[in-house]
Protein backbone atom coordinates (compact mmCIF):
# COMPACT_ATOMS: atom_id res chain seq x y z
CA UNK A 1 0.00 0.00 0.00
CA UNK A 2 1.35 3.42 -1.21
CA UNK A 3 0.59 5.59 2.09
CA UNK A 4 1.29 8.49 1.07
CA UNK A 5 -1.94 8.43 -1.01
CA UNK A 6 -3.95 7.86 1.56
CA UNK A 7 -6.85 10.59 1.67
CA UNK A 8 -9.12 9.16 5.09
CA UNK A 9 -7.90 6.95 7.68
CA UNK A 10 -10.34 6.26 10.45
CA UNK A 11 -9.11 4.02 13.31
CA UNK A 12 -11.79 5.77 15.59
CA UNK A 13 -13.56 3.24 18.40
CA UNK A 14 -10.89 0.48 18.76
CA UNK A 15 -8.32 -0.54 21.68
CA UNK A 16 -5.32 1.06 19.96
CA UNK A 17 -2.59 2.00 23.33
CA UNK A 18 0.75 3.90 22.91
CA UNK A 19 1.26 7.20 21.29
CA UNK A 20 0.63 9.06 18.38
CA UNK A 21 3.71 7.89 16.05
CA UNK A 22 5.59 11.13 14.52
CA UNK A 23 5.49 8.92 11.18
CA UNK A 24 2.29 10.26 10.95
CA UNK A 25 3.49 13.17 9.43
CA UNK A 26 4.31 11.60 6.37
CA UNK A 27 0.78 11.61 5.56
CA UNK A 28 0.80 14.54 3.50
CA UNK A 29 -2.35 14.54 1.07
CA UNK A 30 -4.44 13.13 4.38
CA UNK A 31 -8.22 15.05 4.48
CA UNK A 32 -9.22 12.99 7.67
CA UNK A 33 -8.05 11.46 10.47
CA UNK A 34 -10.31 9.96 12.96
CA UNK A 35 -8.01 8.48 16.02
CA UNK A 36 -11.46 8.77 18.60
CA UNK A 37 -12.28 6.33 21.40
CA UNK A 38 -9.36 4.49 21.48
CA UNK A 39 -6.44 4.46 24.67
CA UNK A 40 -3.94 7.01 23.43
CA UNK A 41 -1.61 8.22 25.21
CA UNK A 42 1.01 10.81 25.87
CA UNK A 43 0.98 14.41 23.72
CA UNK A 44 -0.25 15.20 20.66
CA UNK A 45 2.63 15.28 18.71
CA UNK A 46 4.14 18.54 16.97
CA UNK A 47 4.84 16.81 13.44
CA UNK A 48 0.92 15.98 12.73
CA UNK A 49 0.96 19.63 11.45
CA UNK A 50 2.80 18.87 8.65
CA UNK A 51 -0.75 16.57 7.87
CA UNK A 52 -1.39 20.22 6.68
CA UNK A 53 -4.20 19.42 3.69
CA UNK A 54 -6.09 17.72 6.91
CA UNK A 55 -10.03 18.71 6.88
CA UNK A 56 -10.90 17.12 9.47
CA UNK A 57 -9.22 15.33 12.86
CA UNK A 58 -11.25 13.75 15.63
CA UNK A 59 -8.52 13.08 18.79
CA UNK A 60 -11.53 12.43 21.22
CA UNK A 61 -11.83 10.02 23.91
CA UNK A 62 -8.24 8.90 24.77
CA UNK A 63 -5.57 10.25 27.70
CA UNK A 64 -3.59 12.80 25.44
CA UNK A 65 -1.78 15.29 27.99
CA UNK A 66 -0.63 18.18 27.22
CA UNK A 67 -0.69 21.75 24.97
CA UNK A 68 -2.40 21.66 21.86
CA UNK A 69 0.82 22.56 19.53
CA UNK A 70 0.57 25.87 18.13
CA UNK A 71 1.52 24.48 14.86
CA UNK A 72 -1.85 23.22 14.34
CA UNK A 73 -3.70 26.27 13.98
CA UNK A 74 -0.52 27.95 11.99
CA UNK A 75 0.05 24.66 9.65
CA UNK A 76 -3.51 23.21 9.82
CA UNK A 77 -5.32 26.34 7.51
CA UNK A 78 -7.95 23.58 5.56
CA UNK A 79 -9.49 22.44 9.11
CA UNK A 80 -13.15 22.27 9.57
CA UNK A 81 -13.67 19.82 12.17
CA UNK A 82 -11.49 19.79 15.49
CA UNK A 83 -12.48 17.11 17.89
CA UNK A 84 -10.47 17.23 21.06
CA UNK A 85 -12.28 16.17 23.87
CA UNK A 86 -12.55 13.79 26.15
CA UNK A 87 -8.90 13.92 27.45
CA UNK A 88 -6.21 14.96 29.93
CA UNK A 89 -5.39 18.23 28.11
CA UNK A 90 -4.38 21.23 30.13
CA UNK A 91 -2.79 24.71 29.69
CA UNK A 92 -4.55 27.59 28.15
CA UNK A 93 -6.70 27.42 24.63
CA UNK A 94 -4.16 27.68 22.27
CA UNK A 95 -4.86 31.28 20.44
CA UNK A 96 -3.39 29.66 17.09
CA UNK A 97 -6.49 27.57 16.74
CA UNK A 98 -8.24 30.99 16.14
CA UNK A 99 -6.04 32.02 13.31
CA UNK A 100 -8.02 28.68 11.53
CA UNK A 101 -10.44 30.98 9.52
CA UNK A 102 -12.48 27.47 8.22
CA UNK A 103 -13.41 26.22 10.96
CA UNK A 104 -16.61 25.27 11.88
CA UNK A 105 -16.70 22.44 14.70
CA UNK A 106 -14.55 22.97 17.42
CA UNK A 107 -15.13 20.55 20.25
CA UNK A 108 -12.40 20.85 23.48
CA UNK A 109 -14.68 19.67 26.26
CA UNK A 110 -14.23 17.21 28.80
CA UNK A 111 -10.63 18.29 29.53
CA UNK A 112 -8.86 21.06 31.88
CA UNK A 113 -8.32 24.22 29.73
CA UNK A 114 -7.97 27.09 32.36
CA UNK A 115 -7.91 30.77 32.49
CA UNK A 116 -10.02 32.53 29.87
CA UNK A 117 -11.64 32.04 26.99
CA UNK A 118 -9.52 33.45 23.94
CA UNK A 119 -11.15 36.69 22.48
CA UNK A 120 -9.49 35.33 19.04
CA UNK A 121 -12.37 33.20 18.81
CA UNK A 122 -13.99 36.35 16.34
CA UNK A 123 -11.28 35.19 13.77
CA UNK A 124 -13.36 32.28 13.05
CA UNK A 125 -14.77 33.68 9.74
CA UNK A 126 -16.59 30.15 8.69
CA UNK A 127 -18.83 30.91 11.66
CA UNK A 128 -19.98 34.43 10.58
CA UNK A 129 -21.11 33.35 6.97
CA UNK A 130 -24.10 31.42 5.80
CA UNK A 131 -23.81 28.77 3.83
CA UNK A 132 -25.80 25.92 2.06
CA UNK A 133 -25.16 22.66 1.29
CA UNK A 134 -24.64 23.14 -2.41
CA UNK A 135 -21.43 25.48 -1.63
CA UNK A 136 -19.74 22.03 -0.56
CA UNK A 137 -19.35 20.15 -3.80
CA UNK A 138 -16.00 18.82 -4.34
CA UNK A 139 -15.23 19.16 -1.20
CA UNK A 140 -14.02 16.11 1.41
CA UNK A 141 -15.38 16.11 5.11
CA UNK A 142 -14.91 13.76 7.72
CA UNK A 143 -15.32 10.05 6.06
CA UNK A 144 -17.01 11.87 3.19
CA UNK A 145 -18.19 10.05 0.39
CA UNK A 146 -19.29 11.81 -2.99
CA UNK A 147 -22.65 11.73 -4.49
CA UNK A 148 -23.57 13.61 -7.84
CA UNK A 149 -24.26 17.34 -6.65
CA UNK A 150 -24.00 16.36 -2.92
CA UNK A 151 -21.58 14.38 -0.24
CA UNK A 152 -22.52 12.52 3.05
CA UNK A 153 -20.14 12.78 6.31
CA UNK A 154 -20.62 11.79 9.76
CA UNK A 155 -19.36 12.83 13.40
CA UNK A 156 -20.63 12.86 17.00
CA UNK A 157 -20.80 16.13 18.26
CA UNK A 158 -22.24 17.25 21.65
CA UNK A 159 -25.36 19.34 21.61
CA UNK A 160 -28.87 20.29 22.94
CA UNK A 161 -27.55 18.63 26.02
CA UNK A 162 -27.06 15.24 24.31
CA UNK A 163 -24.51 13.37 21.95
CA UNK A 164 -25.68 13.66 18.13
CA UNK A 165 -24.09 11.47 15.32
CA UNK A 166 -24.48 13.22 12.09
CA UNK A 167 -24.38 11.40 9.19
CA UNK A 168 -25.40 14.09 6.93
CA UNK A 169 -25.43 17.88 6.24
CA UNK A 170 -22.47 18.06 8.59
CA UNK A 171 -20.85 21.02 6.94
CA UNK A 172 -23.65 23.05 7.29
CA UNK A 173 -23.40 22.76 11.30
CA UNK A 174 -21.58 25.28 13.07
CA UNK A 175 -20.33 24.35 16.76
CA UNK A 176 -18.54 25.57 19.44
CA UNK A 177 -17.97 23.23 22.79
CA UNK A 178 -15.65 24.61 25.51
CA UNK A 179 -17.51 22.63 28.16
CA UNK A 180 -16.35 20.90 31.89
CA UNK A 181 -12.84 22.46 31.68
CA UNK A 182 -11.66 25.57 34.23
CA UNK A 183 -12.49 28.39 31.92
CA UNK A 184 -12.68 31.14 34.24
CA UNK A 185 -13.32 35.61 33.34
CA UNK A 186 -16.24 36.52 31.62
CA UNK A 187 -17.41 35.39 28.37
CA UNK A 188 -15.86 37.70 26.05
CA UNK A 189 -18.32 39.58 23.77
CA UNK A 190 -16.51 38.89 20.39
CA UNK A 191 -17.79 35.53 20.29
CA UNK A 192 -21.24 36.71 19.79
CA UNK A 193 -20.07 38.29 15.91
CA UNK A 194 -20.18 34.60 15.20
CA UNK A 195 -23.24 35.14 13.70
CA UNK A 196 -24.14 32.09 12.70
CA UNK A 197 -23.14 29.86 15.22
CA UNK A 198 -25.63 26.90 15.53
CA UNK A 199 -24.64 25.48 19.11
CA UNK A 200 -22.41 26.80 22.28
CA UNK A 201 -21.68 24.75 24.62
CA UNK A 202 -19.82 27.10 27.97
CA UNK A 203 -20.94 24.84 30.86
CA UNK A 204 -19.27 23.49 33.67
CA UNK A 205 -16.45 25.85 34.02
CA UNK A 206 -16.06 28.65 36.71
CA UNK A 207 -16.99 31.50 34.36
CA UNK A 208 -18.22 34.56 35.94
CA UNK A 209 -19.59 38.23 35.67
CA UNK A 210 -22.88 39.21 32.82
CA UNK A 211 -23.71 37.26 29.72
CA UNK A 212 -22.93 39.86 26.90
CA UNK A 213 -25.65 41.90 25.91
CA UNK A 214 -24.81 41.47 22.89
CA UNK A 215 -25.88 37.54 22.98
CA UNK A 216 -29.14 38.29 20.76
CA UNK A 217 -26.97 38.45 17.62
CA UNK A 218 -26.72 34.68 17.90
CA UNK A 219 -29.59 34.76 16.02
CA UNK A 220 -29.26 31.48 14.08
CA UNK A 221 -28.26 29.68 17.45
CA UNK A 222 -30.38 26.79 18.65
CA UNK A 223 -28.27 25.09 21.52
CA UNK A 224 -27.00 27.30 24.36
CA UNK A 225 -25.94 25.95 27.61
CA UNK A 226 -24.63 28.43 29.96
CA UNK A 227 -25.36 26.25 32.93
CA UNK A 228 -23.34 25.70 36.30
CA UNK A 229 -21.02 28.56 36.14
CA UNK A 230 -20.49 31.71 38.41
CA UNK A 231 -22.82 34.03 35.85
CA UNK A 232 -24.25 36.97 37.38
CA UNK A 233 -26.56 39.72 36.67
CA UNK A 234 -30.14 39.83 34.62
CA UNK A 235 -30.51 38.19 31.43
CA UNK A 236 -29.81 40.32 28.36
CA UNK A 237 -32.93 41.83 26.81
CA UNK A 238 -31.61 40.68 23.31
CA UNK A 239 -32.76 37.53 24.18
CA UNK A 240 -35.94 38.26 22.85
CA UNK A 241 -34.59 38.12 19.33
CA UNK A 242 -33.44 34.90 19.56
CA UNK A 243 -35.99 32.89 17.96
CA UNK A 244 -34.37 29.42 16.92
CA UNK A 245 -33.86 27.84 20.30
CA UNK A 246 -34.79 24.66 21.03
CA UNK A 247 -32.42 24.25 24.35
CA UNK A 248 -31.68 26.47 26.49
CA UNK A 249 -29.82 25.66 30.07
CA UNK A 250 -28.55 28.60 32.00
CA UNK A 251 -29.58 26.66 35.44
CA UNK A 252 -27.08 26.54 38.58
CA UNK A 253 -25.68 30.21 37.93
CA UNK A 254 -26.04 33.44 40.21
CA UNK A 255 -28.97 35.10 37.69
CA UNK A 256 -31.68 37.27 38.74
CA UNK A 257 -34.14 40.04 37.99
CA UNK A 258 -36.88 39.19 35.25
CA UNK A 259 -37.12 36.62 32.46
CA UNK A 260 -37.35 38.47 29.04
CA UNK A 261 -39.53 37.44 26.48
CA UNK A 262 -38.51 34.96 24.09
CA UNK A 263 -39.60 35.62 20.04
CA UNK A 264 -42.18 33.13 18.63
CA UNK A 265 -40.39 31.25 15.83
CA UNK A 266 -41.38 30.74 12.36
CA UNK A 267 -39.23 27.77 12.03
CA UNK A 268 -41.08 24.63 11.17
Amino acid sequence: MEVHSLWVVNLGHNNFSGSIPNSIEILRNLFSLNLGNNKLSGQIPILISNCAKLVAMDLSGNDLIGNIPTTIGTSMTNLRLLILRSNKLRSTISWSICLINSLQIYDLSSNSFSERIPPYLINLIAMTIKRKLSDYIGMYLYGSAFTEGNFLDNASIITKGKEVHYDTILSLVNNINLSTNKLSGGIPEELTSLVELKSLNLSRNQLTRLIPKSIGNLKELESLDLSRNALSGEMSKSFSSMSFFSYLNLSSNNLRGRIPEIAHSSKK
